[in-house]
């Protein structure tokens, strides 16, 4: 097993568990996982139990967090597994046990496996002073950040750190929100960029971009989800293997694993576009490519 001398920041959730799940299966281990412990619950925003002592507060939100930031994943293989069972037989054909992986990502996760250090930072969002102070004492300042909102500013003002992300979207073609949905209609296929980060929205210096393999669902022999259903199953399975495969495979075939020096190259702005969510109409034409009747 080899130790990246990397930061993984997380919120509990499908990427951040598959970020994990994948880098172990092809033999990395972060030196330090920091883990975002929101003191007000993910979906409703309220102040989650303030009446416990800091310390049992904190112990109490965490499991709020994991079963609300896991709840879609875990929801759809329950309610449809019919569903579930297309989505993982296909991811299989593509990214080597995926059914594994998958697994493991809607199980408990024991963060000790997968890192040598695993930190909590307890706060009410990424623009918190205490999640500021935490990355400012960090020994591995390379940290890749596996989302949970735009990265304000005072997180790119602390000394040292370099964060890197890995988009679902080739970039600079695809830049935004929903890229794999935005790949696959604008571009016919889907693609990945792993780049460092900077102020800007995808815009930092590009380490690696490139198109993935191609794939579809057919769920033309099951009853047919609503596309509300397939948008959630999307992000919840086939998104987080997309990148957490592409930063694997790219670590593996590197010559050196410290990301931190790995070579990268400037963004033109002025190319590619920035997508913003997709308006449900054009959703569904891209949910259609992907789940064939």
């Amino acid at each position: 097993m080899k130790t990246l001398p990397i930061t993984i920041l997380i919120y509990d959730g499908p990427i951040a568990r598959m970020y994990l799940a994948r880098l172990y299966q092809a033999g990395f281990r972060p030196a330090a996982i920091l883990l975002m412990v929101l003191n007000r619950h993910p979906a409703t925003g309220r102040n989650v139990a303030r009446w416990l002592p800091s310390k049992f507060r904190q112990v109490y939100a965490e499991r709020n967090q994991e079963a609300s930031l896991n709840y879609w994943p875990r929801f759809i293989r329950r309610s449809r597994p019919d569903l579930f069972e297309i989505i993982c037989d296909g991811l299989g054909k593509i990214y080597r046990g995926a059914d594994i992986l998958i697994g493991e990502m809607l199980g408990i996760a024991h963060y000790e496996k997968y890192a040598d250090v695993v930190e909590r930072a307890f706060i009410n969002g990424l623009g918190d002073d205490t999640l500021v102070s935490s990355l400012q004492t960090l020994k591995h300042k390379t940290v890749l950040f596996t989302g949970g909102g735009i990265m304000p500013g005072k997180l790119f003002d602390v000394p040292g750190v370099r964060y890197i992300h890995v988009h679902p979207g080739r970039l600079p073609m695809i830049r935004g929100a929903d890229g794999l949905l935005w790949s696959v209609l604008v571009r016919g296929r889907p693609g990945a960029s792993c780049f460092y980060m900077d102020s800007g929205l995808d815009t930092g210096e590009i380490i690696l971009a490139d198109d993935v393999s191609q794939i579809s669902f057919d769920i033309s022999n099951i009853p047919r989800p609503d596309n509300q259903t397939l948008y959630r199953a999307l992000f919840s399975y086939y998104d987080p293997l997309l990148r957490a495969d592409f930063l694997a495979n790219m670590l593996s075939n590197a010559k050196c694993a410290d990301i931190s020096v790995l070579p990268s190259t400037n963004q033109n702005e002025k190319d590619g576009i920035t997508y913003h969510f997709m308006h449900e109409k054009l959703r569904d034409e891209a949910l259609k490519k992907l789940f064939i009747t």
